[in-house]
């Protein structure tokens, strides 16, 4: 069985997503690495270099490539949410476990997130308005619901994960 963490970007999805493979004994694996190696640059170069139409078409493709090994926790980008068949594709081979925060809260870990995430320039939206969009979609696709305290506490996520999971035979470890 495959874990498949989304959420908005800087909500912990890769930290969360290491320390939980490490828990379960399955292998992390984060698709972003291989939109770089598809690519050959940066992620912010890929989206300044193909625009916005041309990173998610080659998110499509990493998020194609990554599916295979069973046992492993997945924690892609933020903007694999706008990907219906991809999210779909990972729903299909994973279990979706929508890592949720509350915007203030976002907001207070990372004030410059207006800059730093690309999509939100390209498209001319506020965070605020692309919070909103993006939560809807989780909410709408995710399996499982774990929110992160304002106090982030990485094994205490994790293990509410685990805890969440346990029809699907994993012991806590």
């Amino acid at each position: 069985m495959n874990i498949t963490l989304i959420g908005m970007p800087g909500v912990g999805k890769s930290l969360i997503g290491k320390q939980l493979a490490e828990k379960l004994g399955y292998k992390f694996i984060d698709p972003d690495d291989t939109i770089r190696e598809l690519s050959g640059m940066s992620l912010q170069k890929t989206m300044e270099e193909l625009g916005e139409e041309g990173y998610l078409d080659l998110e499509k493709k990493a998020i194609r490539t990554i599916i295979g090994p069973k046992n492993s926790v997945i924690s892609p980008g933020g903007s694999v949410i706008y990907l219906e068949d991809s999210i779909n594709f990972l729903k299909e081979n994973s279990v979706l476990v929508f890592i949720h925060t509350t915007l203030d809260d976002l907001k207070k870990k990372f004030p410059d997130l207006e800059e730093r995430e690309a999509i939100i320039r390209k498209q001319g939206r506020s965070f605020e308005e692309l919070f909103k969009e993006r939560n809807d979609l989780l909410e709408k696709y995710a399996d499982i619901t774990v929110s992160v305290p304002d106090r982030f506490d990485i094994a205490g996520v994790t293990n509410q994960i685990i805890e969440n999971l346990p029809k699907l035979s994993i012991k806590n470890t």
